[in-house]
């Protein structure tokens, strides 16, 4: 994983670009852009649907599409090489950081659609930084629970996170109408930080520091690696 000082420039390139396409391939990474993609088409699909039941369909699309986004993005870190790779890969910092960046990058095109064909004319920057923070958090706690689980079961960390904000969130609703009564559904509580409003500056901090703690730790120490009793079956 690593390129010889002693080579030519021509010779150097190529060799470089054979270890960002084994790099691409030992990760699966087309496939998993492609998941990306049809996350995307799925959210076309739905455009209709999601603008005819609003604003109940943007409660449901503002926790469950980042837990899906952020779960694609935890299980593509997955190598089969395991200790062999890191010991001898010194590329490996710097692939990490562009396998993120691209899928980053598709994760934010996905968020953008989904603002642009899902939210009401007039309402798109509310529901679009609710998307954004959530999304940003839960991209942070699956990186973080690259470096814990394997990076096949990182999908845990954001929908333990979510669900129960989501549920908490619904239950409430449903209890003040009940009772006659009208309540946000995204106020100001100390149950789950999802829940608070879209200009809460505790949410949104909370949300930066986790995405910069996953990335950070992911790009310096990598995925967790399987021991051969953990993929035994």
């Amino acid at each position: 994983m690593s390129v010889p000082r002693s080579l030519d420039p021509e010779t150097a390139t190529y060799a470089r670009w054979r270890l960002a396409r084994g790099y691409a391939a030992s990760r699966r990474l087309p496939g998993y852009w492609l998941m990306m993609l049809i996350l995307l088409g799925m959210v076309l699909w739905g455009r209709e649907w999601g603008q005819e039941h609003a604003p109940t369909t943007l409660r449901m699309l503002v926790f469950l599409l980042p837990v899906a986004l952020a779960s694609v993005i935890g299980v593509s870190l997955w190598s089969p090489f395991g200790e062999p790779e890191r010991a001898a890969g010194r590329w490996l910092p710097l692939g990490r950081c562009l396998h993120l960046v691209t899928m980053l990058a598709l994760a934010l095109l996905v968020n953008r659609v989904a603002v642009e064909t899902w939210v009401p004319d007039g309402d798109a920057g509310r529901w679009g930084l609710y998307l954004l923070r959530h999304t940003v958090a839960l991209i942070g706690i699956t990186l973080l629970s690259v470096t814990i689980l394997d990076s096949r079961l990182s999908w845990i960390g954001p929908a333990l996170v979510a669900m129960p904000g989501l549920v908490v969130g619904y239950i409430r609703v449903e209890q003040a109408a009940s009772q006659g009564r009208e309540v946000a559904f995204f106020h100001d509580p100390a149950t789950h930080l999802m829940l608070r409003p879209h200009d809460s500056p505790m949410a949104a901090g909370v949300a930066i520091a986790l995405f910069i703690a996953g990335v950070v730790v992911v790009i310096r120490r990598g995925e967790r690696l399987a021991e051969p009793d953990d993929t035994a079956g």
